[in-house]
């Protein structure tokens, strides 16, 4: 032994784990504080079961319940619709892009109301809703185009040089259009 060092003793290196350690009440098995979901209701803080309980648990409910939780579901959504008719585009356009509406109008105004690309003022979608431009790498938002523009850049796969190669194709074999 070692002098300044301190060995543990079994029972204090077992009571140690034990304190980062819990039986899950579902499968019995002893794991660690890490295999627990988070739970506030509860003293310290972890969820009842161990994740793979859970997730064993809601797979099989989503099963067995598979209608009721739709309705559910779609009841809920029809509620936040009633309450607000632009909710889904508020939730698409952040959880998608990272924007609020008021960024979107704000970018949208920025760039007169037109497709970036084509300057057309018409979104040519049924639903009348303009498309937002983003790098597929990094997220970033570009701009806000026509679903025509938005298309012809992603059928290009946001490569310029594929772009030029289609405008020179172009100016070969026909005549430009205004």
């Amino acid at each position: 032994m070692k002098l300044g060092c301190t060995q543990k003793t079994k029972e204090q290196i077992a009571s140690e784990a034990a304190a980062q350690t819990k039986v899950c009440p579902k499968c019995g098995k002893l794991k660690r504080f890490e295999e627990f979901g988070k739970c506030a209701k509860v003293a310290h803080g972890l969820a009842y079961d161990c994740r793979l309980c859970q997730s064993v648990y809601h797979a099989a409910r989503r099963r067995t319940h598979y209608e009721q939780l739709r309705e559910a579901k779609l009841k809920s959504l029809a509620n936040c619709i009633a309450a607000d008719p632009l909710y889904i585009r508020r939730r698409n356009l952040k959880s998608n892009y990272g924007l609020s509406l008021d960024q979107f109008e704000a970018m949208f105004r920025a760039q007169d109301k037109r497709c970036v690309i084509c300057r057309t003022a018409k979104p040519h979608r049924r639903s009348g809703v303009w498309t937002v431009d983003h790098d597929h790498k990094t997220g970033a938002v570009r701009g806000i185009l026509c679903s025509h523009c938005n298309s012809a850049l992603g059928f290009m796969r946001d490569k310029p040089g594929s772009l030029t190669a289609a405008v020179e194709y172009l100016r070969q074999h026909g005549e430009e259009r205004p």
